[in-house]
């Protein structure tokens, strides 16, 4: 069964695919609200202001993302569905 937040993700995916950017980040943003530990939300939402050249938010998306990994005990290397 697919949940509520796997939903939001897919759409925002595929709003991304359709060149959607503005409404993705809305749904991406939706779901870190909801559950800000989501991190495949995050790194879509990083990639996703990449790939429409805003650096600024890119970077403190990635840096939040790395600043996340170096609290593990074991490097996961960013390894994401």
């Amino acid at each position: 069964m697919t949940t509520h937040k796997e939903k939001k993700r897919q759409q925002a995916e595929d709003y991304l695919k359709g060149d959607r950017y503005e409404e993705a980040v809305i749904l991406l943003k939706e779901i870190l609200e909801e559950d800000p530990e989501e991190e495949a939300a995050l790194m879509m939402l990083a990639w996703a202001y990449y790939d429409h050249h805003d650096m600024a938010q890119a970077l403190d998306c990635f840096y939040r993302l790395f600043e996340r990994e170096l609290r593990r005990e074991i490097f996961t290397g960013f390894a994401y569905d």
